[in-house]
């Protein structure tokens, strides 16, 4: 037992120990003390702290922010984008139903002049003339019977498309404004807002045809056209009714003088010989009139078709460019005045 005692003695007496063994247990000796220091003084201020302000597990809670508006102000440069996009494809949807509606307008062109430059087509139009009704004419040769029916179904499709484009803008705004947006968590408002805005869609696609109306716009289209004809009609059945009138006059003095020719059957030929002369001089003055005439009124005819067409067009595109535009509109401040849900993180303390 000695011996072990002496022995410890001698382990731990640092007379005895060598210099490397100094050096070693002086550094442990050196970090020791100040670890004891601090871990004591740590000690003493965390027993300091109430149990109620130590830190607890973070908190999620459901915040509101409007991130519906700031998507779409930021999206704003690419919604007008494309909302030009849209009014460009509606124009050219407008620009090809329109020239299908007029394309055998100008195919009955020709066939009018033919009829307007004909003994029957001339007594005719002066028979309507008479009636106050040469328009029937001018409505029938040249814009055919269905024409009213042929516009209304143009129309169809034109309201049929954009009602398409509607629905894409309509989609593209959506798409804006729902970015980096926790649908699981806003997943009524945003239904909501789709039923919404796809009522919408329907309403304003059914209110540009309210507006127009196929058969309203057609039935406007053709008074207008008619009307510039008439005014020429009429010009033209004048002169003529004055030039034949000179003209028959001298073919009266000579079918008089063949009266005399006829003797005793000056009934029979006097008549025959009046209504040949009468007519031979309408032929004469009609196909004189054609000649001079045929290729400037056909120009003015079509001209005015050109005309009106383009009216048509203008008309239909400023309706869709302007509903469009209110569409966009009402889509966009939909969405912006919908707050939408957030998740945060909040880190409390516990209320002990």
């Amino acid at each position: 037992m000695r011996e072990k005692r002496g022995t410890f003695r001698t382990l731990f007496s640092w007379k005895e120990m060598g210099a490397g063994e100094r050096y070693f247990w002086g550094t442990i000796l050196f970090f020791l003390v100040p670890f004891a220091v601090v871990t004591l003084l740590a000690m003493i201020n965390t027993a300091r702290h109430p149990e109620a302000k130590r830190p607890k597990a973070p908190i999620i809670e459901i915040a509101e922010k409007a991130l519906f508006k700031e998507n779409l102000e930021k999206a704003k440069p690419a919604i007008a984008r494309d909302l030009q996009m849209k009014e460009a494809e509606a124009n050219a949807t407008v620009d090809a139903a329109v020239e299908r509606i007029f394309a055998p307008v100008y195919a009955r062109v020709d066939d009018f002049l033919d009829y307007h430059y004909s003994i029957v087509g001339e007594y005719a139009e002066l028979g309507y003339a008479a009636a106050d009704r040469i328009d029937s004419i001018v409505r029938e040769r040249l814009f055919g019977k269905d024409f009213e029916r042929r516009f209304a179904e143009e129309l169809s499709g034109v309201e049929r498309r954009f009602g398409k484009l509607l629905e894409s803008h309509g989609r593209f705004i959506g798409e804006s404004a729902v970015e980096g947006v926790d649908l699981s968590l806003n997943s009524k408002v945003y239904e909501a807002i789709e039923r919404d805005v796809a009522g919408n869609i329907t309403v304003t696609a059914a209110a540009f045809i309210g507006v127009v109306g196929g058969a309203k716009l057609a039935a406007r289209v053709i008074p207008k056209l008619t009307a510039k004809f008439l005014a020429k009609v009429g010009t033209k059945l004048a002169a003529k009714v004055t030039a034949k009138t000179a003209t028959k006059a001298a073919a009266a003095e000579t079918g008089a003088a063949s009266g005399v020719l006829c003797g005793p059957f000056v009934w029979i030929c006097s008549p025959v010989l009046a209504t040949a002369a009468w007519f031979a001089t309408d032929a004469v003055v009609i196909k004189a009139d054609e000649m001079l005439t045929r290729d400037d009124f056909r120009k003015e005819i079509v001209t005015a078709i050109d005309e009106e067409k383009e009216s048509v067009k203008k008309e239909l595109k400023s309706h869709l460019a302007l509903a469009l535009r209110e569409f966009s509109r009402q889509t966009r401040k939909r969405y912006e005045k919908q707050p939408v849900k957030v998740k945060e993180m909040i880190y409390g303390h516990s209320a002990q």
